[in-house]
């Protein structure tokens, strides 16, 4: 029988517990680190929040300086106000990170899967946070994980703030410190496309097949997948747009070329691999994962305001007549749309939408 998010899971779980990144043992909590008894690693716990990350890389929506001050302001004023305040001097920039943050439907995947109040979900590379609250809200117990000492901090703010339930842990996604078989669900939104930065010697599409089975080992059997991720063959990256700022069509160029165009213009090494959905599939099957549903989301898989099956000519004329934004005015609109209705009826719309929402489940 489906279980849902109301019913919560038949049987208590085993608390959660870290283990070393280095040696695999469990770790044990000491006053404010967490101590490896097998290779004498040591972790420090800062705010709450276990550190296993080495260095101290930054990337984010502003500066790490911006993003400093913001900090201290969202302690002190609360996150959203601190937001709002700044958005009304800054439209541009936090006001589109306020309706970011804001965007629950982000998660609305969540309702396709058979999942319980209490089930446990594990979110990689998870930013700031947005699915990991949405999920929280919704019963689940989520541990978050990401690498960014900022993006990390303002997460488990955000999560006091509002009091809601969640871990958060800065780790590396390609070494999680945490035991095999422990999740129900492992959230990868956004990320697959950038796990090859973790492996540089190692060649894109293998380091994401390899992180796929890390996925599939940190999983329960029958545990779900959940991948976000934008679709090569989309119909922009044909006319020179691109989702990762590489150089324009190195999405959809064969990628020997696509790696000798990224490092002619300046770009270097091209590693930023996104697939078609046959190509997804493919990957999931070689990493142990059945592909039980895949979807359009629109306007994107990070504003999850529809979820469409794919290949459904019906369903993607009534989206393009009814669903969509205003487009361009006259005859360059109607021109627009004729060639969106011949995508279509050709049976090639699904194949160029911007992006899929992939569920996997662990075989």
């Amino acid at each position: 029988m489906t279980r849902h998010l109301e019913e919560p899971a038949s049987e208590p779980r085993a608390p959660l517990y870290f283990t070393c990144p280095s040696c695999g043992a469990t770790l044990v909590e000491q006053p404010g680190l967490l101590a490896c008894p097998a290779c004498l690693e040591r972790f420090p716990v800062t705010g709450g929040i276990p550190n296993f990350v080495r260095g101290d890389p930054y990337w984010g929506e502003v500066s790490r300086e911006r993003m400093g001050r913001y900090l201290d302001l969202a302690e002190s004023m609360g996150w959203r106000e601190a937001l709002e305040d700044l958005a009304r001097k800054d439209r541009n920039t936090w006001g589109r990170l306020l309706e970011k943050l804001s965007e629950d439907s982000v998660a609305n995947w969540s309702w396709h899967l058979p999942l319980s109040r209490g089930d446990r979900a594990l979110d990689l590379g998870a930013g700031l946070g947005t699915i990991s609250v949405a999920l929280a809200r919704r019963g689940l117990e989520v541990v978050a994980v990401e690498q960014v000492v900022e993006r990390a901090s303002f997460l488990a703010l955000r999560a006091t703030q509002e009091g809601v339930s969640l871990r958060v842990v800065r780790a590396d996604a390609f070494r999680p410190p945490l035991p095999s078989g422990a999740f129900d669900l492992v959230v990868l939104n956004g990320l697959l496309e950038w796990i090859s930065f973790s492996a540089p010697s190692v060649p894109p599409r293998r380091a994401q097949v390899d992180f796929l089975r890390l996925c599939g080992t940190l999983l329960r059997p029958g545990g779900f997948l959940y991948l976000g991720i934008e679709n090569r063959y989309a119909l922009s990256h044909f006319l020179g747009k691109t989702p990762h700022g590489d150089p324009g069509l190195t999405t959809v160029l064969p990628r020997p070329l696509a790696d000798l165009w990224s490092r002619a213009v300046g770009g270097g090494p091209y590693r930023t691999w996104i697939h078609s959905l046959g190509g997804y599939h493919r990957m999931l099957a070689e990493a142990g994962f059945l592909c039980e549903t895949a979807l359009d989301p629109r306007p994107g898989y990070n504003r999850q305001l529809f979820l469409l099956p794919l290949g459904d000519p019906v369903i993607e004329a009534y989206t393009l007549r009814y669903l969509r934004p205003p487009g361009r005015p006259g005859l360059a609109g109607k021109a627009v749309r004729a060639f969106r209705l011949a995508l279509i009826a050709l049976g090639l719309s699904s194949r160029l939408t911007g992006s899929f929402v992939i569920l996997g489940r662990k075989g």
